[in-house]
């Protein structure tokens, strides 16, 4: 059974942010993921 972790993120403000976190979740091999700037959080089901 997977399980959905949400982070805050307080300093993501941008796209580029958005984009700098997503090449880093792919990196640590993490496929299945929600980025949110309006929400300044981040979702990983793992």
């Amino acid at each position: 059974m997977m399980s959905r972790f949400t982070y805050s993120v307080p300093d993501m403000t941008c796209d580029h942010c958005k984009m700098r976190i997503a090449k880093a979740m792919e990196a640590a091999g993490l496929k299945d993921y929600v980025i949110s700037v309006e929400e300044k959080t981040v979702s990983v089901e793992a």
